[in-house]
């Protein structure tokens, strides 16, 4: 797609592809959130044109104008937003599958050895614990590493990071693939979530009035009135 500078480059659907992690075994999970920025991406390039083909349209008055692009405007902002929200809510549902699926891989142990195995790593200092952990990782005993991620910090003896840093190690260790499209999803989610107010400025952007404004000429019912408010706000703008 090509880059048009009047449109906020935080909407391009490159956004999306540049996500780290992001390649051929991950694209298909987030290509709801890559529809939904090049949707956006489109209609903010096609109420861009139409405005510039109206200001040649010396026939029409630029109350007219304004009032026919606003609602062009509008038509394409309603068909970009509930797109957001599909992708946001297919983004939520495969984010919570996937963890699932993460959680199901662990192997676990037995409720009385995994307690007797908290309570050996609860006497070992930090240095001496991270030890022990790395060398669980390296051996690939994660029936102990469980244990140890499954059960709340404090009964390991472990801080919130700490802890946090070890199940962490534990998912990439276990399930990499799903650690590595989670991670993806997430990011696809976040961009969606931070931009798509980002929708609705960029559209009055495009139409060169904020809707607040075109709310007001709309409500006003003299056309020297809406002249004159027109006036101000080119005047405010220069």
């Amino acid at each position: 797609m090509e880059i048009n500078s009047k449109i906020s480059p935080s909407l391009h659907p490159k956004n999306i592809t540049a996500i780290d992690g992001y390649d051929d075994t991950t694209a298909g999970y987030v290509e709801s959130a890559k529809v939904a920025l090049e949707l956006a991406y489109q209609s903010l390039d096609a109420v861009h044109c139409a405005r510039t083909t109206l200001n040649e349209n010396n026939a029409w008055s630029k109350e007219k104008k304004i009032f026919e692009l606003a609602e062009f405007g509008e038509k394409n902002m309603d068909k970009v937003l509930p797109v957001f929200d599909r992708a946001r809510t297919q983004l939520e549902s495969g984010i919570q599958s996937v963890e699932t699926a993460i959680n199901e891989s662990f192997v676990k142990t037995t409720p009385a050895l995994a307690q007797e195995i908290r309570t050996h790593i609860k006497t070992m200092d930090r240095a001496a614990r991270s030890e022990f952990v790395r060398v669980l990782l390296s051996e690939k005993n994660f029936e102990v590493l469980t244990a140890i991620a499954d059960a709340p910090a404090f009964l390991s003896g472990m801080g919130t990071q700490e802890h946090g840093h070890l199940k962490r190690q534990l998912q990439e260790s276990v399930s990499p693939e799903l650690v590595k499209r989670v991670k993806v999803m997430k990011s696809a989610l976040t961009m969606l979530e931070s931009r798509g107010a980002l929708v609705h400025t960029e559209t009055e952007k495009a139409i060169g009035a904020r809707f607040d404004f075109i709310a007001k000429m709309r409500k006003t019912e003299s056309a020297t009135r809406r002249a004159l408010m027109i006036e101000d706000h080119e005047k405010s703008q220069a």
